[in-house]
Formats: structure tokens, C-alpha cells, sequence
């Protein structure tokens, strides 16, 4: 009885400390988002709910206009496109196409000057667990995006892998100008992928 009442006591105040954490339930302002044609619908209430199983998200200012737009993939394989109609301080999001210039990224994408050039390019998941890279033809406020690399290639002519699973990163942490790319694997470690070149 004595072991019943002290679990009693102890499960009282776990749940006291618990439920007295500063946590506080944001709904409002939600993230704005309005649909393509504003004349058929005002604001989308829970643009995120309903046929959206696993997004994977990527912000960035792909047109240019110093404010951050919004990619969104899904387990279907398309990226959707909800551009940024407000501003760097007040965001609007509109949806303008379920599936951005028909591009098959797979199961995950990144945006990245890798060129140096001054607008972003594309890497994406290939067949195989393998990387494909889109190049921007375009300009920073208009991108065109042209699969240039199907397979992309190491130094030793490997292909440079990234498992299904996981969501790679490209970074600089040897402070030398480019970027590097790291990813994550089934085997609990991360590939390194040593950027030796320059910006291409």
C-alpha cells in the first residue's frame, strides 16, 4: 500500500511539473498561404492538412526579391511551389503549381549556388540512391532549371550517393568558398563529399 502511495505522490507531481512548462499552443497569425486564383477562394485556413503525409521543406528566395518562397515535396514525388507574394517581414504564401517545372527530384531536393553565379541550382535524389544535378539556366528572379548531371561523379568516377532516407546538406566548413555535401545513412554515419574544385 505504502509503494502504491508513493508511485501515487510521484506520478501527481511528474504530472504538476509537466503541465506547469511554459508551453503555449500558436495558432495564430498562421503562415498565409492563398490559393493561385484568388478570385475562386480567400485564404486557406490549414493549407498543410490533408494529402501532405511526409513534406520535406526547403525556404528560399528563388526569384530574387530579398524575401523567402517555399518548396514543399511530398511523398508523391512533386514539388510544389508557394511563392512569397508578401514581403521579407510579413510573408504571404501563394501556391502556384503543384509540381515546379515538372522537375523529378525523387525523394528529397536542395537549392544551392554551387557555381558561384548568383542564382541556385538543383540537386536532387537519382535512381539507385544516386544525385542528380539541375543547373540553372535562368536568371536569380526568373530560374530555369536543366537536368545537366543524371549522375553525378567524385574524382575516382564513383557515383556520389545519398540513401532515399535521408536529406542531405551542403555546407563549408573548411572555410574554403565552396560547398561541401554531407549526408546521412542507414548505417548511422554521414558521407562527406569533399568539395576538391572550385565553384563550378
Amino acid at each position: 500500500m505504502r509503494r502504491f502511495i508513493l508511485f501515487l505522490i510521484a506520478s501527481i507531481v511528474g504530472f504538476s511539473l509537466a503541465s506547469g512548462q511554459p508551453f503555449h499552443l500558436q495558432l495564430h497569425p498562421p503562415i498565409t498561404v492563398r490559393p493561385a486564383q484568388p478570385e475562386r477562394d480567400n485564404t486557406l485556413l490549414n493549407p498543410f492538412s490533408g494529402g501532405i503525409n511526409r513534406p520535406i521543406h526547403q525556404f528560399v528566395d528563388i526569384d530574387g526579391d530579398g524575401d523567402i518562397d517555399l518548396f514543399i515535396l511530398d511523398t508523391d514525388g512533386h514539388l510544389s511551389f508557394c511563392r512569397n507574394t508578401g514581403s521579407s517581414t510579413a510573408p504571404q504564401f501563394t501556391h502556384e503549381a503543384a509540381s515546379f517545372q515538372n522537375l523529378a527530384v525523387g525523394s528529397w531536393f536542395r537549392f544551392v549556388d554551387i557555381d558561384d553565379d548568383g542564382d541556385y541550382d538543383l540537386f536532387a535524389n537519382g535512381p539507385a540512391s544516386t544525385v542528380r544535378l539541375y543547373r540553372n539556366v535562368g536568371t536569380k528572379t526568373t530560374p530555369q532549371f536543366v537536368l545537366e548531371i543524371p549522375i553525378l561523379r567524385d574524382v575516382n568516377n564513383n557515383a556520389v550517393l545519398s540513401e532515399e532516407i535521408s536529406i542531405p546538406a551542403f555546407a563549408d566548413p573548411d572555410g574554403d568558398g565552396d560547398f561541401d555535401f554531407f549526408s546521412g545513412n542507414s548505417a548511422g554515419t554521414i558521407w562527406y563529399y569533399e568539395n576538391v574544385g572550385t565553384p563550378m
